[in-house]
């Protein structure tokens, strides 16, 4: 055996030396050259058994933090027998939020491997809570030998002083409170929880014994007040193996004679606190009352600690009582009285068909689908096999917003729980910024077959797509927004997926390429808003639809033979405009790359990429599957849009229908005017045109001559629709129409 220590420094706690003496058949080597390393790595050869023990000895945050020693430690962790969250995790060497710390406890157990001994989690940092069972949901399959779990208990009731009728009525509830805890360890209580009851209603002990509990905080206690001082003692009298007693006092009002009367006419020879050790008493005033109280029990206890004016909040934890999810789980009982109790013997609901309620749930918002679990004994687990689970704005807003944490614990449960292939899963739009419970839930997904995965991000940071994205090898959708998309050099692609869509994700042009190169299958493409591309090359030869958008100097389609609809819009062309100049070339051979175009959408700043003087009449290949062509926004005052709308046009002799939205930012030029009227139409006809919309006309004279020209050469148009740009008198429109025509 290996003699190994582990010593931490004090005044660094995040200082760990590992000492190994004598290490048989290893070679130590040290260098005090700044670039010369030993060839025989000590720390990555340990043999197992030694590993295994060092982990064990661990804290275990400390245990997780040796994945960066080196590749070979970097997954030793995962199959620790014993996991304990306790306060060494919770608030060494630094107390974490607490969204995060239930975030890294979720990441724990979703990447733990093998058996689990034993698992604790002792006085967190927060609440009771809807995570608690779903982490507990997890270790049904560890085979989990010792459990441990503790919360501390925190009452807190607030203004109590308008409601002192109400309390009263109360008060005999409240005394049920305490026989409901024969376990409980410790306990923390504000004062105005002891003021809730009247002191001719508190006993001399609470009616069962708190023999398990060991530390009593009692926060802001005014000992000049009578309720508060029987309660006090009542909790003191029936606490036998109390161990630790910590308490503020609340000054606020004057002695009153009552509660020093009530502290000597007390009979305290059966009273002993045989158990108690150390006592913590802050705000303390030597007031003769505070003495009394600490001199009954001085000569028992070891240690007392005075804090005169010291007060840490944060010391006193104050957690609340069971929180309750809002959705009805598959291990939750549900009740129900119908009718002063009485049940239909023929339950239309229960007894519909499996194809039915399957349909039903499909169709319904998932946080309904969840809520169906109510309708009958039947119902209780039809959701859980969802074969879509969406958490949308829906999920999230209505019928009310939740707390952010609660919302993050649902979608555990519902994940957790969930049973069967999972087809489809999204995220869109949480009311929270990018967090480790993201990556948490798509580990979670590693399990599910899942086919379609759409993630969105509204506000916050741009969140970092873990690795685990890149094993979901059957996917056939994937829709991502606000992410960061670095897929691993090793990484060969979705061989499946079908469909992709990129919303304002940071990806270099190169991996982009690469990527979907690697998505053979891929027919659907959109790139929208994401990092600026100086060029992008597409390789896709299975691609039908591709939709662009953002700032890119070229794009290439090298191998999309059957790219059947393409949409192009281009933005903040006015600071690259030099840069687009010298583009003009590339973006000319976009179009000889389109031979099975059917629909083309282009927005003005596509056209205006391009200088006049460079726009051909026809593009050098034709267009001939072109159906439908798309202008957005065009100017027809501007000599580049009119000259590019004409070469177009020119160019797809089997168009069918022609819709263009008109953006009037500049007055008209006359040489545009005079361009349009020089132009031979003898050689142009649109003989399958049959269909034109043009919206936001105003009726400059470019329009108009570009409407005629292209009622005088659409011998077969049966539909033009012309929307004006706002609301136009009947004389000023049929003057116009009489123009046209």
């Amino acid at each position: 055996m290996f003699g190994v220590h582990l010593l931490r420094k004090k005044e660094n706690p995040n200082f760990l030396l590992l000492f190994i003496p004598s290490l048989p058949d290893s070679t130590i080597s040290c260098s005090m050259e700044r670039n010369q390393r030993s060839i025989s790595d000590v720390i990555s050869n340990l043999p197992s058994n030694v590993t295994e023990n060092i982990l064990k000895d661990l804290p275990l945050r400390e245990a997780v933090r040796t994945s960066v020693l080196s590749s070979k430690w970097r997954y030793k962790w995962v199959t620790l027998p014993h996991l304990v969250f306790d306060g060494e995790f919770f608030y060494l060497p630094k107390v974490l939020d607490k969204e995060k710390l239930k975030a890294v406890i979720y990441q724990v157990l979703l990447h733990h491997k093998g058996p689990l001994m034993k698992f604790t989690l002792w006085y967190p940092p927060f609440e009771s809570c809807l995570d608690i069972n779903n982490w507990i949901s997890i270790l049904l399959t560890k085979n989990v030998q010792e459990f441990s779990f503790a919360l501390e208990i925190s009452v807190t009731l607030v203004s109590l002083g308008t409601r002192d009728k109400e309390l009263e009525e109360a008060d005999s509830d409240w005394v049920k409170f305490f026989p409901s805890l024969p376990a409980i360890e410790k306990m923390n209580l504000h004062g105005a929880f002891l003021e809730s009851f009247a002191a001719d209603n508190i006993p001399e002990r609470l009616p069962s014994t708190l023999n398990q509990l060991k530390v009593l905080v009692l926060s802001d206690v005014c000992y000049s007040y009578l309720d508060h001082l029987s309660w006090a003692f009542c909790l003191l009298r029936s606490s036998p193996n109390l161990h630790k007693l910590q308490s503020s006092i609340l000054y606020i009002n004057p002695i009153q004679d009552p509660a020093m009367e009530f502290l000597q006419a007390q009979d305290f020879s059966n009273f002993s606190l045989n158990q108690l050790r150390e006592v913590e008493i802050r705000h303390f005033t030597g007031t003769s009352y505070e003495g009394a109280f600490g001199e009954i029990y001085l000569s028992a206890i070891y240690e007392m600690v005075y804090g005169f004016g010291v007060y840490t909040r944060s010391e006193l934890k104050f957690l609340g009582c069971l929180v309750r999810s809002e959705l009805p789980f598959p291990d939750s009982t549900v009740n129900q009285s119908m009718k002063g109790n009485q049940r239909s013997t023929s339950d239309i609901i229960s007894n519909l068909p499996s194809n039915v309620t399957e349909n039903i749930l499909k169709d319904l918002p998932l946080r309904e689908a969840v809520r169906t679990s109510v309708l009958s004994s039947k119902w209780r687990y039809r959701w859980v096999s969802l074969p879509h689970l969406v958490f949308n704005c829906e999920f999230f807003y209505f019928p009310k917003v939740m707390d952010k944490e609660k919302l993050k614990a649902i979608i555990y449960q519902v994940l957790l729980h969930h049973q069967g292939p999972l087809m489809k899963f999204a995220l869109l739009y949480p009311p929270f910024e990018s967090c480790l419970d993201i990556n948490n839930w798509i580990s979670i997904l590693l399990t599910k077959n899942i086919q379609e995965f759409s993630f969105a991000l509204g506000g916050g940071l741009y969140h970092e797509i873990p690795r685990d994205i890149y094993s979901l090898l059957q996917l056939r959708e994937l829709k991502l927004s606000k992410c960061v998309f670095n897929p691993p050099s090793t990484f060969k692609g979705f061989s499946r997926l079908v469909n992709l869509n990129f919303f304002r994700v940071n990806i270099s042009s190169e991996r982009c390429a690469l990527f979907i190169s690697n998505c053979p299958l891929l027919r659907r493409l959109r790139l929208n808003h994401c990092s600026d591309f100086d060029s992008l090359e597409i390789n896709a030869p299975n691609l039908n639809f591709f939709d662009f958008s953002g700032i890119f100097a070229s794009v290439s389609l090298e191998n999309t033979p059957l790219l059947a609809e393409i949409s192009v819009t281009l933005l903040s062309w006015d600071t690259m405009v030099k840069g687009f100049e010298e583009a003009d070339s590339e973006w000319v051979k976009f179009f000889p790359s389109l031979p099975a175009i059917e629909v083309m959408n282009l927005d003005s700043s596509f056209l205006e990429s391009f200088a006049a003087n460079n726009v051909p009449e026809r593009l050098p290949s034709t267009l001939n599957q072109l159906k439908v062509l798309v202008l957005s926004d065009v100017c027809y005052s501007n000599l580049d849009h009119v000259s590019w709308a004409l070469c177009l046009l020119r160019s797809s002799p089997n168009l069918r229908k022609l819709r263009s939205s008109i953006l009037n930012l500049s007055p008209v030029q006359d040489h545009v005017t005079e361009f349009l009227q020089a132009q031979d139409f003898s050689k142009f006809s649109m003989n399958q045109l049959r269909e034109v919309e043009i919206r936001r006309f105003s009726g400059a004279e470019p329009e108009i001559l570009f409407v005629k020209m292209l009622l005088a050469h659409s011998k077969v148009l049966e539909k033009m629709v012309i929307l004006h740009e706002q609301e136009i008198s009947g004389e000023k429109g049929f003057a116009m129409s009489k123009e046209l025509i």
